[in-house]
């Protein structure tokens, strides 16, 4: 516990059963007013605030694994919280891992997590059991000069890779995005790159002589999401489509989704039982004497058929800090309690 106690709580931007429910009809392209949802539970859990980046995940039944990482530690560790809170386990990067590298993680549906350590030298997946102990370590077949920023895995073990090759030439020019699937054993199924998208790597880069205000980075910011469904499908997420493939590579669905606004950034997917959760975030300002926020707008849509199930905000005295998605409890957002991490229950109805 000695890397998550005390540590200043500071994720960034982390995302009631509705298929019986009344639908909107198709038309996405105009969404409407977000109904605002308010917390209908609160959880204090026996840990106190702790720091954590990127998108928290959480499994089918609603545990979460965060990212436990700080400035003094890219490496997690990561932490998983029971559903209800009374549990947790840490699992940390065993020194078998020793490329130098990024760490891009996935929660399967069944709960496993996976890390995926991607280098110039190579890469090393690491597969955890429940009890944070090393299951296994593998490598997976990735082409030279790949950089992965996402993957997702199936129950089965299955991986979707998700990133960009690095090219030479002009560096404003976009890269080629790279998508595959992956069995377990680390050999490759279906390159999927075809299907991908370019890649703007210095979309963030300012004109020469400019200072970077928060405003002018959530423009920036590179959209996208990936998960695995509990259906034994992948749900991709672009700037406003989610794209959806089965094992065989092949794209079983494509639904457009419209934005909340124009500055709107699609950022967090989550599927449950039929449901895809999309999170758009948006930067508020709440008061002049305040530093601005983001804030979500979360959509969700039927999986099968991509017709909107609805559009929802969360109200003021809620973080916004989406942590995960199920038709059984609605969204579970952070929340802090006098100094210690918490979870507030926001179902949806």
């Amino acid at each position: 516990m000695r890397t998550l106690l005390g540590i200043v709580l500071c994720f960034l931007l982390p995302v009631s059963a509705l298929s019986q429910g009344p639908t909107e009809e198709p038309s996405n392209n105009t969404p409407p007013e977000p109904r605002v949802l308010t917390a209908t539970s609160h959880i204090t859990l026996d840990i106190p605030m702790f720091g954590g980046t990127g998108n928290t995940r959480c499994d089918a039944s609603g545990d979460l694994v965060f990212d436990a990482a700080s400035l003094f530690l890219d490496h997690g560790p990561y932490l998983k919280v029971s559903a209800d809170g009374r549990r947790h386990t840490i699992f940390t990067i065993p020194n078998q891992v020793n490329i130098a590298g990024s760490d891009i993680w996935a929660v399967s549906p069944d709960g496993t997590l996976y890390v995926l350590r991607d280098g110039s030298q190579g890469n090393q997946l690491v597969q955890f059991k429940e009890d944070g102990s090393v299951a296994g370590i593998s490598s997976l077949e990735i082409p030279a000069h790949v950089h992965v920023q996402k993957i997702a895995v199936a129950d089965n073990g299955t991986l979707f890779v998700a990133g960009y090759r690095s090219t030479q030439g002009e560096l404003v020019k976009p890269e080629p995005g790279f998508a595959a699937l992956y069995k377990s054993s680390g050999k490759m199924i279906h390159d999927l790159s075809d299907l991908s998208s370019e890649v703007d790597l210095l979309a963030s880069r300012l004109p020469e002589g400019k200072t970077m205000d928060l405003t002018a980075a959530a423009k920036t910011i590179p959209e996208g999401d990936l998960i695995a469904g509990s259906d034994g499908r992948f749900y991709v997420l672009g700037s406003g489509t989610v794209q959806v493939f089965n094992q065989s590579g092949e794209e079983t669905g494509h639904f457009k989704i419209a934005k909340p606004s124009e500055d709107s950034r699609a950022l967090r997917i989550d599927y449950s039982a039929g449901i895809i959760s999309v999170g758009f975030y948006t930067l508020h300002q709440p008061r002049p004497d305040l530093a601005p926020i983001f804030r979500p707008t979360v959509v969700l849509l039927d999986a099968s058929t991509g017709e909107r199930r609805g559009v929802y905000a969360f109200g003021p005295d809620l973080t916004g800090t989406v942590l995960c998605y199920t038709s059984q409890e609605g969204y579970t957002l952070m929340a802090v309690d006098h100094k210690m991490a918490a979870l507030d229950r926001v179902e949806v109805r």
